[in-house]
Parts: C-alpha cells; structure tokens; sequence
C-alpha cells in the first residue's frame, strides 16, 4: 500500500491501512509505504502522526494520572512561532486534538463493548452442561438425518400423485412435506446453535481471563456503563444491541402495566427470557409460570422497588388469612386490599357488620363442574370496598380474641372461619378459646342445661315418639321384644357433645358438659320408667279386651277359617292387620286371636293369663303354641270346621261321620284317577346300569337295581317337575341328564334310591297332578 499523501490524523492511517488488510485477502501480508520529501513538512507531519499515535495509546492504556508529550508540545510551540496568525492556529490546533481524542474514545468504547459482550457470552458459555448440549447436538443430526429421508420419500409420492392426477393425495402430501420442512429447519438452527455452544463452551475458560482485564479497564475508565458485577457473574446478564442490559432477576412491565414479569434465566442463543409473571393488574387471573419472552419484547424495565414488587407478589400467590399477619401489618393489609393486590384464598373472611358484630363472608362458590371452589365475581371488589372492617388477626389483640371466642362458641355456622382461628389463636385453637371468657357457677350451670333440655324435648310430645313412651314404637318394643332402647330417643333429641346451647359469654363449657351428661342419665332412665308403664297400660286394656272377646260367636269364628287357604300352618297371620310399623302391638290383635284360639280349643282358657299380654317370651311361647296347635288341627280342615259346627249346634254327629265316609271315598276316586293319570306320562323303571353323577351335596352313585328312575314325558309342565323339590327334601331325589350316547338313561329323569317306598313316592307326585 502507498500513502502518497498524508491524513491528519493516527485514526486515518490505520483506517487507510486497514483496507489493505482486508477480511477475505489471499496475502499473508501487507507492505505499507509512505512518500515524505527529506525536510519537507511531509516529514515533520509523519513524525507528528507517529508521536501523536503513541501519546494516544498511553492516555487509553497507562495507569498514571497525568501525561505529557514533549516532542508535541515543542513542535506546537514551534509551529506557534511560526504561524503569521498564532491565535487562530492554536485554536485549529486544539480542535483537531478534541476530534482526535474523540474519535480514538469512540474506537475504545466500541472496542470495549465488544470485549464486554463477548466476556458475558463466554461466562454464559462456561456454566453450559457440556454433555447435554452433546446429547441435544446428537439427536438434532439424527432428527435432520431421518427428516431428510422421509421428506425426500414424501416428494416422490407427490411428484407421483400429480402424475396421476390424485389432487386430494397431492394436497395432503404437500401439507406433510410443509411441516416436515418445518421440522428440519428447527433441526438445523438446533445444531447450529449447538455448535456455536460447543465451540464457546471450548474456549471460554481461557478467553474469560484474557477479557476479564481488558473489561475491568473499561469499567473503571468509563469506556462501558456496567455494574462491576458483570465481570463475576456474567451468566445473569445479557447485553442488547441497543444498549440495554438485561440481568435475572430484574423486573419488567408489559401491556401498559397490565403484567409484571421477573426475569429467571437467560437462553442468549435463542435471544429469550425465561420469566416468572410475578403479578397482573387484575389480581384474580392466573399467573404464568416459566414463559419464554424474546429480550426486545420484554417490555419496560421497572423502577418499582424489590420490596414493593416482592409485596405484591406474595399477595398475587394467594394467601390465607393465617399466613398475613406473618408478612404484613394491619395497615399494609387494609392498604393492599383497598388496592385489590392481595389475594385471600379462604372460602370465608371474618368482617365486622354494621352493628360492629363479627360475621363471616363467603369469597368463594362450589364449582359447577369438577371439584374445589372458585373465587366469587365481586368479592374482589367487596374486599376492596370494605377492607376497613376485615378483621386483621392480631394476635396481640385481647378484646378481639375474646369477642371471636364467644362467637365462636356461640355461632356453629362458624366453623368455616378455621383458618381465620388459627391465624388468631393457633393450631389448637379449639382449646386456646377457652381462656377467653367469663366462667359460669353450678347454679348457672344447672339452670342452663334444665332449660336446654325441656327446650329440646317440648316438641317430642307427639303420637309417633314421645317422653312418656307413648309412641307404638316404643311400647311396642318393649311389649314384642322385651326391651327398648332409651337411649336412642334421648340421644335423637339431646347431643350431649352439642356446646351451641352454652351462653358465648362463658368460656368452661367442660363443666356445662359434664352437668348435660349426669342430667341427661337420669332423664333417660325416666324415660324408660314412662315407657314400661305405658307399655302396661296398653296390655292391660288388651287382656280385657281379650276377655270379652272369650264371648264371641262360634258362626263367627267358623266364617274366618272358611276364608283360610287348606294348606296354612300359622294361626296368627290371619289376625294381624297390615301396618307399615313392625312393632306396632296393637295391629297383633292377640286379643281375639287368643280368645279364638281358646273357643277352638286349641288352648286352654287358664293358660292365658295377663302376663301373656305384658311379657315378651310369655306373649311368643303363647303364639307359638296356638301355632302348632292350630297346624295340626288344619291337616283335617274339614274335621276341624265340623266340630266347631257341632258344638255350635249347627250339625249332629251322624251328619260328621257321613261326611267323612263321603270324603274318603272322594279321596280314593282321585287318587286312583290321578295314578292313572301319572303313569300314563311318566316312565318308572330300575336301573340295569350303574349311575355315577353329580357335585359335592348332589353327589350320587347307584349300583344296578338300586335306584328308581323317573322320567315325565311333559318336562316342566308335568306333576314330576312339579314335585321335584318335595322328592328332594323327602326322598333326597337326585337329577340325572344322560347325554352320553349308549347310556340306558338319556335326558332328563329323576332317581330315587329303591330303599324307599314307589307306592310313597308315587303319592306325593300324585298330590301335584
């Protein structure tokens, strides 16, 4: 390169020589020349560039406070005496100095923020994972490898789908190649970042400290406007073009203040932010976590104070009332709700009514779908509208501890407000209340738990359930089974674990229990005592009733057993009337059943005394032996209804014994036609083969010639299906279902061992003809 003319300025030459030195140039090399003429001013201005170079490089680099240059200042003087104006030429003279020193500054602080950014980039550099970048490298060459291929396989079919002219393939397989297009580029800006990380990740230990100084320098010489900071902890800062710094931590405001957002990590080759939304102008919404934000959409650097944004964040979370008095005062809370910055998540807030009372106010709704709740519309501005008469939990408080112990116990809708208790009192709130209060004598006691009580029971004193136990169920119970439960009634109207009824003014309401307790045992044990007594009474006016009912007429008696099915084995069914009450006595009408009973004699009138009535196991044994009796007496209905006719008069005895010949002589004709009958439907025969069969309790197994068999050629419409349950219990019948070819029994027949009677066995199936 030749300089054939000389600039002002040392900034020229080298901006004159780098043109030579060019990025790109094939020559190792370059040969600078400079033409002066020997003695001319040419030369004394090359002497002045080269002095003026040196003197420019010691003022940006030398550590002492005050330079000199001698060789400039003897040629200034010179050239002052010299000049035929000396007063303008010094004053060109120091221009040109300023400009210089400008322009060589401004070369400095470029030079000083590119070795600043790229100090940061290796600090950012140095805490990559190594390995996971690898890894990520690895699988983003292997993801553009294989998209490759696909997409490569994915246009043959397209350029074949247009050949065909298949234009809905064509459209779907253009769609395809679109995203896998897409996939690939992601790939290739995934590798390309990779390597950039890798190559940084190489040498950044070694650049960091030959740039740390270099940078220290410049911070300290101003050349660059930077927190000291950076120099140590680069990774938490990254410098933008436009000379904004952006560092974790710091805090931005978006969408005109509608969200705020802290900065929680740097990703400096993808150019984002990775944030935390900290809080939003409406306090309700949901806050965003782990949101990637480019750094020119970051938004306005905020100049809110930490203390204030830590505040608001905490209220944005969501709090419980127990969790406030922790963090905040009672004037900051009235403050941050006034503002709606604090958010209570409690289903209830405690407030004082316009009567200054305490009371509760739901914030939150059961969802409509799903499960939890929801914030209600309006509590927000509730809160903020009334954020005066929220109760603070002050814990130092007395009058409010006490106030909100009364209310406690005497509200039990309070129950919701736990956490605003455990704010107030602590965790085992339910024992601390009771220092708070006023402490009630035995005569208050007394007079409380007598009032609660005959309070509790005045609306009991119905037909159903009563105190005196005359309630159907009650009497009933004791009459049937022998026993009734007090307790139970009492406990239905009485909690003796129930507090509610405790004046809130009183604090020991252990001994309000206790008394409750002791008042309640003896209340139940009168209960009792009323209940038997009245259980008495109602047998009593039965057993007379009974008495009286020994009178009634035999045509009476006679109508009732004629409307009785032949086959009825109990008495008492037929006396009992329906009732939806299982215990209710009177529906039994063992008055007339026992009369009735007396009248057929199927009892003696003496052994019924009242005590058949009153106690329980006389009442049953009673019962059941008119039971059995009457069993009996039903096997010869016929019999049974003509002698109650012939004590009535209303038949001889000679009528009777003609009926009963009558009958047997019936009997016979329909047996014989009903054999008849059987055997021309039913095979019998013995079986000539052994029969093996069955599972565990229907096991059988018969030797020739020891079973007999049955076969009805009417299946389950005939008298053998019929009987068959009869058979069992009283034969012990088995099934067999033959369905083995060259078996002698085949389909479905019943067998019997030949131990038993056919003549027996034939009767019962007969019965079902």
């Amino acid at each position: 390169m030749h300089h054939l003319t000389l600039p002002w300025t040392p900034a020229s030459i080298a901006q004159r020589n780098g043109r030579g030195a060019r990025v790109g140039s094939k020559a190792s090399k370059v040969r600078v020349r400079y033409y002066c003429g020997k003695g001319s001013f040419d030369d004394f201005r090359m002497k002045a560039l080269k002095s003026k170079a040196n003197w420019i490089g010691d003022i940006l680099t030398s550590d002492a406070s005050r330079m000199a240059n001698a060789d400039a200042n003897s040629q200034e003087e010179m050239n002052l005496l010299l000049a035929a104006d000396p007063e303008d030429y010094a004053r060109r003279v120091e221009e040109a100095k300023k400009k210089a020193e400008a322009i060589a500054r401004a070369a400095a602080e470029k030079r000083a923020k590119i070795d600043l950014n790229e100090l940061v980039k290796m600090q950012h550099a140095l805490k990559l994972p190594v390995n996971l970048v690898e890894s990520t490298l690895t699988n983003a060459r292997t993801t553009l490898d294989s998209r490759r291929q696909y997409i490569a396989s994915k246009q043959e079919e397209l350029q074949e789908a247009i050949d065909k002219g298949q234009s809905y393939l064509e459209k779907s397989l253009r769609f395809e190649i679109v995203e896998l297009s897409k996939e690939i580029n992601k790939a290739q800006t995934n590798i390309r970042r990779g390597e950039r990380q890798l190559v940084r990740a190489k040498k950044a230990e070694q650049r960091i400290k030959q740039l740390r100084p270099e940078v220290e320098r410049a911070i300290n010489a101003g050349l660059v406007d930077v927190d000291i900071d950076i120099l140590t902890h680069g990774d938490k800062y990254v410098l933008l073009p436009d000379g904004r710094t952006v560092k974790i931590g710091a805090i931005y405001s978006r969408y005109s203040g509608d969200s705020y957002i802290r900065v929680m990590s740097l990703d400096i080759d993808a150019s984002e932010a990775v944030c935390d939304e900290i809080f939003k102008s409406r306090i309700a919404d949901k806050l965003h976590k782990k949101i990637r934000v480019r750094f020119d959409n970051l938004g306005e650097l905020s100049d809110m104070p930490e203390s204030e944004a830590s505040l608001r964040e905490w209220g944005a979370q969501g709090q419980h009332i127990y969790q406030v008095a922790d963090r905040v005062t009672k004037a900051e809370f009235v403050s941050l709700l006034k503002a709606s910055q604090l958010l209570l998540t409690d289903d209830y807030v405690v407030y004082r009514d316009a009567e200054g009372k305490l009371a509760d106010y739901a914030l939150r709704e059961s969802k409509t779908y799903g499960y939890g709740t929801i914030i209600k519309s309006g509590s927000l501005s509730w809160l903020a509208q009334n954020a005066d008469k929220i109760v603070y939990p002050d814990t130092n408080d007395v009058e409010l501890k006490t106030a909100t112990a009364g209310w406690y116990r005497g509200d039990r809708s309070t129950r919701h407000v736990e956490p605003f208790m455990i704010a107030l009192f602590g965790r085992d709130f339910q024992k601390e209340v009771d220092n708070y209060g006023e402490t009630a004598n035995a005569v208050v006691i007394a007079s409380v738990v007598s009032d609660y009580i005959a309070k509790q029971l005045e609306g009991t004193d119905r037909e159903g359930r009563n105190f005196k136990g005359e309630g159907k169920s009650q009497y009933g119970a004791y009459l049937l089974q022998g026993q009734y439960d007090p307790a139970k009634y009492m406990e239905w109207h009485i909690s003796v674990r129930n507090t509610a009824y405790v004046p809130e003014q009183y604090k020991n309401k252990d001994d309000f229990t206790a008394t409750l307790q002791e008042t309640f045992a003896l209340k139940t044990r009168e209960h009792l005592a009323a209940t038997i007594s009245t259980a008495k009474e109602r047998a009593h006016k039965v057993w007379l009733n009974y008495r009286d009912q020994l009178k009634a007429s035999l045509e009476d008696i006679i109508e009732l057993l004629k409307r009785v099915p032949e086959n009825a084995s109990q008495m008492a069914y037929m006396y009992r009337t329906y009732s939806s009450n299982h215990l209710d006595y009177e529906t039994n009408n063992y008055d007339v059943l026992f009369a009735h009973a007396v009248r057929l004699g199927l009892v003696v009138e003496n052994s019924i005394t009242e005590g058949c009535f009153a106690d329980s196991v006389m009442l049953n044994e009673t019962v059941s032996r008119i039971n059995a009796a009457f069993a009996e007496a039903n096997k010869d209905r016929e019999g049974l209804i003509n002698n109650l006719k012939l004590k009535a008069g209303l038949i001889s005895k000679d009528e009777i014994d003609a009926a009963k010949a009558n009958k047997a002589a019936r009997d016979a004709e329909a047996k014989e036609e009903a054999e008849s009958a059987m055997r021309d439907s039913i095979t019998i025969k013995r079986n000539s083969q052994a029969l093996t069969g069955g599972k565990a309790a229907n096991r059988y197994n018969f030797a020739p010639d020891e079973a007999i068999c049955l076969q009805d050629e009417e299946g389950k419409d005939g008298a053998l299906y019929r009987a068959k349950d009869t058979l069992k219990a009283k034969f012990r019948a088995k099934y067999h279902n033959g369905k083995i070819t060259g078996q002698e029994l085949m389909g479905s027949w019943w067998i019997i061992s030949a131990q038993h009677s056919m003549q027996d066995v034939l009767a019962v199936i007969s019965s079902y003809k």
